[in-house]
């Protein structure tokens, strides 16, 4: 049988791994394949320090005829196909791409069944364009290198929009399968406006392969079973990200246990330009939350503006938030220690029923760049705080 074939190099350590695919169309020159002992031998050079290494362990490479009798655009299909089957199911997995194609068809189609469906706000990260570049490295390294390598890219400075913070689990995709998935702790943004500018990252874990939510996401598709895979134009997806919950503002309160948190309501420019005034003076971290309030139907539903307001660790000033509260005279939660306190300053907000947070986004507070705008601004702090506690 004439044509092109496929093959598989396969580190013999345990668990044995599969570290590159090739093709070739020499088959007079398959003695290439055995040392003088008629032992497997490579002494074709694939560009792999990986075997120098198995070489020096006084092992030798194991070497698999996967396909035979193939055209050159029939093998680079059939290579790109058995990457995606390894890089689903890991390069661990030697007896299965040794199985016949119709065998890994089927196993194929098993999974293509198995349909992403949730409920739980999860962001997708498609990694397709960055996969396909750095493919030919990954016989290089074993399996934990390789989760840490997917994390960091899926964790670090994409172009995440408001949504993310709704996000709770972060999903690794490639051409359209669950390939890691992530709790999301906390998101963090760059540390100066000029540098990765409207770009974020999140801090969490590698979930473990035993967790329900892992066995919940892995392996499954984004696409119809019976459907195309074709690549999203935007990388970054959002599932169930549209609303947030009373427990989703709390998580974001408890994320930092040396800081104090108040949401305190805004409801003209006025008041948000005082209030920027002590957030821009005692470095309070603010973002805006949007609460629906409506008793029969949505709409005649109002909408009312709060600061959720964060102070720096170990702050001794966050104190002035009811200062800020009681000469503006707003509503304000100054102390948040559970769930139901929130539920309780949304509900006094308006006579309407409260219903749902519409918003909880970052905001950009005036500030005062000058030495002269700093001197105006602290000077009318310090008239509110002795007009108020005079």
């Amino acid at each position: 049988m004439k044509g092109v074939y496929v093959y598989a190099v396969i580190d013999p350590r345990s668990p044995k791994q599969i570290f590159h695919l090739g093709k070739d169309c020499d088959y007079s020159d398959l003695n290439w394949l055995k040392d003088k002992n008629n032992q497997p031998f490579l002494n074709k050079s694939i560009g792999n320090p990986r075997q120098r290494e198995i070489i020096q362990d006084d092992l030798r490479p194991e070497f698999v005829v996967l396909r035979q009798g193939l055209t050159e655009e029939q093998a680079d299909l059939l290579i790109q196909h058995y990457q995606e089957w390894l890089l689903i199911f890991g390069n661990s997995a030697v007896e299965q791409l040794k199985s016949p194609l119709a065998e890994i068809t089927t196993m194929y189609r098993e999974f293509q069944s198995k349909e992403l469906v949730t409920d739980l706000p999860i962001v997708l990260i498609h990694l397709d364009n960055w996969i396909d570049r750095e493919k030919a490295n990954w016989g290089k390294w074993d399996k934990a290198r390789l989760e840490r390598m997917i994390f960091a890219k899926v964790r670090k400075w994409g172009k995440f929009g408001e949504k993310r913070e709704r996000a709770k689990y972060a999903l690794a995709m490639y051409r359209g399968w669950v390939i890691g998935v992530y709790q999301i702790e906390r998101w963090s943004s760059p540390y100066s406006e000029n540098y990765l500018k409207g770009r974020y990252k999140f801090s969490g874990k590698i979930l473990d392969e035993n967790s329900a939510i892992y066995q919940e996401f892995i392996h499954k598709i984004t696409y119809a079973k019976n459907g195309v895979y074709q690549m999203p134009r935007n990388p970054i997806q959002y599932r169930n990200c549209d609303r947030f919950d009373i427990e989703h503002i709390y998580q974001l309160i408890l994320q930092d246990a040396n800081s104090q948190s108040a949401l305190i309501e805004i409801e003209n420019e006025e008041q948000r330009r005082t209030f920027a005034g002590f957030a821009d003076r005692y470095h309070w971290q603010v973002k805006q939350v949007i609460s629906v309030h409506f008793d029969k139907s949505p709409d005649s539903a109002i909408h009312k503006r709060s600061f959720l307001v964060k102070s720096l660790p170990n702050s001794r000033d966050f104190h002035l938030i009811k200062v800020v509260a009681c000469y503006l005279k707003v509503a304000c939660l100054p102390q948040i220690k559970n769930e139901q306190q929130l539920v309780d300053y949304f509900t006094l907000l308006t006579k309407e029923k409260f219903q749902n947070i519409a918003a909880c986004q970052a905001i950009q507070l005036p500030y005062a760049g000058s030495l002269m705008g700093k001197w105006a601004r602290d000077t009318a702090i310090d008239r509110i705080i002795k007009e108020i506690q005079s």
